[in-house]
């Protein structure tokens, strides 16, 4: 390493970290009292000894990577009458929060939580996930199924050891004669925590598939 007359030259130690490694484990490297660093003149050939401090270096922490849980935002509504036909429709607001690290969320499941005899997937049209004003994804309830799965079409990232809330909105079916939708139904639609895989993301770290964690949020 050449280091001009009059500047400065910042080096940066790197390594691989073995997948043996406990979580909790600690490294840290600095430069240590009595170290010598030393170099070669370029235009004297003189040996030079560095006057250095000593400092051990940050202290830093290995950790698996990151884990995603979903549960329902205190901001979520309570029971609502909605008029068929109507579209936005606010049904859930969920709250998704990472560990460790930035978590890209990739889908989400969803299920219609309430009773076959109260609500089915005819009284939906379609079911989009919104973060804020933006809609992230879209799903579909069809035939006798009573889950979906939302692809994003749009980035979604839950920050390391924070929260992204989604609000789950809906267009209901029209209802009435050769209509699909049906007069007085409850629908329900939550957050899917007994299918361990529908819900998934990446840690931007890590690369590592995450699958969320959590139980129904009941809406």
């Amino acid at each position: 390493v050449t280091v001009a007359k009059g500047t400065i030259v910042t080096l940066a130690v790197k390594c691989d970290i073995s997948s043996s490694v406990s979580d909790g484990t600690t490294f840290s490297w600095g430069v240590a009292s009595g170290d010598t660093i030393s170099g070669t003149g370029i235009d004297s050939g003189t040996s030079v000894d560095a006057s250095d401090n000593s400092n051990a270096g940050p202290t830093m922490t290995v950790t698996g990577a990151g884990s995603l849980t979903v549960t329902l935002d205190s901001s979520s509504p309570s029971y609502a009458l909605a008029a068929a036909g109507t579209s936005d429709v606010t049904l859930g607001v969920l709250k998704l929060t990472a560990t460790n690290e930035d978590i890209r969320l990739d889908r989400m499941g969803l299920q219609l939580s309430n009773t076959s005899a109260s609500s089915s997937a005819s009284d939906l049209m379609t079911v989009g996930l919104y973060d804020g004003s933006t809609m992230v994804g879209q799903a579909v309830f069809s035939g006798s199924s009573r889950n979906a799965t939302t692809t994003l079409t749009e980035t979604v990232i839950v920050p390391k050891d924070g929260t992204k809330v989604l609000t789950v909105k809906a267009t209901m079916s029209d209802n009435g004669a050769s209509k699909p939708g049906t007069q007085g139904s409850l629908v329900q639609v939550d957050f899917d925590g007994d299918d361990s895989t529908a819900t998934k993301g990446v840690g931007l770290d890590s690369g590592t598939t995450v699958y969320a964690t959590g139980a129904d949020t009941a809406v």
